[in-house]
């Protein structure tokens, strides 16, 4: 499976996972800013592995202006792979809600040291935004500095994971309507948790 974070000028993240029992293994990480989706599918594909379901953010449905028409990235990820389970995690209304998801679920995760580094990087470098007229911090990631969007690709796990979508039921169910939202490699390093 995948769990990505989808970027438009921003960043693109992706969190690969193997779900074993009750654990989830995380044996690599992609990411890379101002590349098309075209080039994601390409990393995907040259590891030469068979993919289950890929897990997108909610705004994945969002269409966006195009030079002819409007598109959401679903559609796009869709037109590029449509053999491939395309996803939607439902959307948290309130982030810090979605962070201490990742918090809860955190001691599911086993990653593998050298495959997810930069990923373990972004999770331990996520912070709170500092707000110089309030004089604290604030409920609000940095977004600026390129650890966001690999902690929301992570935080699409959790979030799945909470609305039961990685039981086996869920997993093998057809998905009539891409567009509807649904609720439903060796261990390496682990983490203790997000920063922010």
């Amino acid at each position: 499976m995948g769990f990505w974070d989808i970027g438009n000028s921003d960043g693109t993240a992706i969190w690969l996972h193997q779900q074993v029992g009750l654990a989830h293994r995380f044996p690599a990480f992609i990411e890379g800013w101002e590349e098309p989706y075209a080039h994601f599918i390409a990393e995907l594909e040259k590891r030469g592995q068979v993919w289950g379901a890929h897990f997108l953010p909610h705004d994945a449905t969002q269409e966006r202006q195009g030079e002819r028409s409007t598109i959401s990235p679903l559609i796009m990820l869709r037109n590029l792979r449509p053999h491939w389970d395309w996803r939607v995690v439902p959307r948290v209304h309130d982030l810090q809600h979605g962070i201490q998801t990742t918090r809860q679920h955190l001691n599911q995760a086993w990653f593998d040291a050298e495959g997810c580094g930069p990923g373990l990087d972004r999770l331990t470098n996520y912070r709170k935004r500092w707000n110089r007229m309030l004089g604290r911090y604030v409920d609000e990631p940095v977004k600026a500095d390129g650890n966001s969007e690999g902690a929301d690709a992570f935080r699409q796990w959790a979030q799945a994971n909470e609305h039961k979508m990685l039981t086996p039921r869920a997993l093998t169910q057809d998905v009539a309507d891409p567009l509807s939202i649904r609720r439903r490699s060796k261990p390496g390093r682990r983490v203790s948790g997000l920063t922010a």
